[in-house]
C-alpha cells in the first residue's frame, strides 16, 4: 500500500477516535444529569451492546457478501450522530428506543472499518494506524474534560455532534477498498462464513476468554465516572486522565506487531488481562488523584495490548469469505455481549455495595479470563510437545 494510502487511514482514526473521546467517557454522567438512577444507567447503557450483539453480524455478513465497507462506515459516521440528536429533544421514557437506533449504526463502524484496515495492511500493522486513534482520543477527551467543567454537561450532545463532524471528514478520506468479485461467480450462503468460524475451537475458545477480560473493562468504562464522582476526586482532572490512559496506547500499538509476531497473539492476550486484574485492584484501594493518573500509563499494555492481540487472533482464522464476519464475531463478544453483561452487573453492584466492591468484582472477572487463557496456552503447547516427541521418535 503506499504511503499516501497508508496515511489517509490514519487521519480516519485520528478524526474518528474525537467522537470516541466526547461520548463514552461522560455518557452515564450526562444520564446522571438527566436525572437517571445508577441502576437506571445501567439499563440504558446495556441497550447499545445488546442491539451490537444482533447487528454486529449482520453487519459482518450484509459486507462479507456485498463488500461495501467503505460505504457501510461513512454512512454509519452520519446516522449515529442524527438519532443522538433526539436525546436532548425528548423525554427519558424514549430513550431506550433512541440507544437501539443510535446502536444499530454506532457499533457497526469500528468492526467493519477495523477489517478494511487488516486487510489493506494485515493484522501485524494494524496497531501502526490505530495509535492515531488513541492520539486524536488523548488529542479530544481531555479538552472535553475542561469544557464540560466550564460549561456544563448539559452540552453533552452538541460536542458530540461536532466531534461527528470530524468523523465524517476522515471517514470521507478513507480509501476505498476495492470490490471483490465472489469466487466462481456464485455467492456463497449467507450463513456459511460464520458457521466455519464457529466449526473451529481456537475462535469459540478466544470469544469466551475476551468476554471475561472485557467485561471487567466494560464495568470500568461505563461506571469509573460515577466511581470517580462519588470518590470526590475534581472533575476538572477527568479528562487528562482519561487523555493519559489514550497517550499510554500510542508506543503499545507501535509495537504490538512486533510483540505478537515474538510472543504470539495469545501469549499478549494473556499479559493483558493480567494488567487489567492489577488496575482494577488499584482503583479497588480508592488511591489519590495523582496515583490514578499514574495507574492510566497501564491502559495501553492492557487495552492496547490486548485489541490488537485479539483482533490478530481472529484474523488469523478467518479466511477471505468471512474476513469481516469475524472481526464483526470478535466486537460483538468484546463490545456486544460483555458490555451487556458489564454495564446491568455493574449498576446493580455500584448501587448495592458501592464503588470499591464493583472494583473488586472487576479484579475477580479479570483473573477469570487470564485463567482461561493460561490455561489455553499451557494446553496447546503440551499438545506441541506431544507432537514433536511422536516425531522425533
Amino acid at each position: 500500500m503506499g504511503v499516501g494510502r497508508s496515511r489517509r487511514i490514519a487521519l480516519y482514526y485520528l478524526l474518528f477516535y474525537s467522537t470516541i473521546a466526547v461520548w463514552p467517557p461522560y455518557f452515564a454522567l450526562y444520564l446522571h444529569f438527566r436525572g437517571l438512577t445508577p441502576a437506571a444507567i445501567g439499563w440504558l447503557l446495556a441497550v447499545y451492546p445488546a442491539v451490537g450483539l444482533f447487528v454486529q453480524p449482520l453487519w459482518g455478513m450484509l459486507n462479507d457478501r456485498f463488500h461495501r465497507e467503505w460505504l457501510t462506515v461513512v454512512v454509519s459516521v452520519v446516522m449515529a450522530p442524527a438519532v443522538a440528536w433526539w436525546y436532548g429533544r425528548v423525554g427519558v421514557a424514549w430513550y431506550p428506543v433512541i440507544a437501539m437506533a443510535m446502536a444499530c449504526f454506532q457499533t457497526a463502524i469500528i468492526p467493519v472499518a477495523d477489517s478494511m484496515t487488516v486487510a489493506a495492511l494485515g493484522p501485524h500493522r494494524y496497531g501502526e494506524a490505530r495509535l492515531f486513534g488513541s492520539l486524536g482520543y488523548a488529542l479530544v477527551v481531555a479538552v472535553a474534560g475542561l469544557l464540560y467543567h466550564d460549561y456544563g454537561i448539559s452540552r453533552f450532545i452538541l460536542f458530540y455532534l461536532l466531534a461527528s463532524m470530524l468523523a465524517l471528514i476522515g471517514a470521507l478520506q478513507y480509501p476505498r477498498p476495492q470490490l471483490r468479485p465472489p469466487a466462481g461467480g456464485v455467492r456463497p450462503p449467507w450463513f456459511a462464513g460464520i458457521g466455519r468460524l464457529f466449526a473451529q475451537p481456537r475462535f469459540r475458545l478466544l470469544l469466551l476468554f475476551i468476554l471475561f477480560i472485557s467485561a471487567s473493562q466494560s464495568i470500568n468504562g461505563y461506571f469509573f465516572v460515577l466511581y470517580y464522582r462519588a470518590t470526590h476526586h475534581p472533575l476538572s482532572w477527568l479528562g487528562i486522565l482519561f487523555a493519559a490512559g489514550a497517550l499510554s496506547e500510542i508506543p503499545i500499538f507501535y509495537l504490538s506487531g512486533r510483540l505478537i509476531r515474538r510472543f504470539g497473539p495469545a501469549r499478549m492476550l494473556c499479559l493483558s488481562g493480567i494488567i487489567f486484574a492489577l488496575r482494577w485492584m488499584v482503583v479497588a484501594l480508592q488511591p489519590p488523584t495523582w496515583a490514578l493518573i499514574l495507574l492510566q500509563t497501564l491502559h495501553g499494555p492492557s487495552f492496547g495490548l490486548g485489541l490488537a492481540s485479539g483482533i490478530t487472533l481472529a484474523a488469523d482464522v478467518s479466511q477471505a469469505g468471512n474476513r469481516v464476519a469475524a472481526q464483526a464475531l470478535y466486537s460483538a463478544t468484546s463490545t456486544g455481549m460483555a458490555p451487556l453483561l458489564g454495564s446491568v452487573a455493574g449498576g446493580y453492584l455500584l448501587a448495592w455495595a458501592g464503588p470499591r466492591n464493583l472494583y473488586w468484582l472487576n479484579t475477580a472477572i479479570a483473573l477469570i479470563g487470564v485463567l482461561g487463557i493460561a490455561l489455553w496456552i499451557l494446553r496447546r503447547e503440551a499438545s506441541a510437545r506431544v507432537a514433536i516427541t511422536r516425531h522425533s521418535s
